[in-house]
């Protein structure tokens, strides 16, 4: 679904808009790009296995864009959005949270939820490179609920 654009000619004005942070996602409304997105939470042993580690190498390989993080509750969440092109890639993530992550990890069940276009844009916004995030605590649970 994503749409090219032509290079600016060189007549064109410099563009007034400072250049765009490498941690956040181009803003043009000239191109728009579908994205797709899915928070997860795993639960069974995935704390103290090298889950997070492994989760973050597995999406930079995917090239997908999020967070993950260790809950109170033992459990890990992970969110993550990509191009809606990306079909494989987000299959693929999918397939490696529910069926695969780290050696030592085992996983018991595994809970996907599709993310709305706000939760997508802040993903976008804010995690454009995956990220492994602090450990929540108990009065985090509402705070950063996806």
């Amino acid at each position: 679904m994503s749409s090219s654009s032509s290079p600016p000619s060189s007549s064109s004005p410099p563009s007034s808009s400072p250049p765009s942070s490498p941690n956040v996602a181009p803003n043009n409304s000239s191109t728009q790009t579908a994205y797709k997105g899915y928070s997860f939470e795993v639960k069974g042993k995935v704390q103290g296995v090298f889950f997070r580690k492994c989760t973050v190498q597995r999406a930079q390989q995917l090239q997908l864009m999020g967070w993950v993080r260790n809950t109170h509750r033992g459990t890990v969440e992970w969110a993550f959005a990509a191009d809606a092109t990306m079909t494989t890639a987000l299959n693929d993530m999918r397939h490696w949270l529910w069926h695969v992550g780290s050696p030592q990890s085992r996983i018991e069940t595994t809970t996907f939820t599709p993310l709305s276009e706000e939760q997508i844009a802040l993903i976008r916004h804010k995690y454009l490179h995956f990220t492994k995030l602090p450990t929540t605590k108990r009065s985090d649970d509402e705070k950063y609920k996806m």
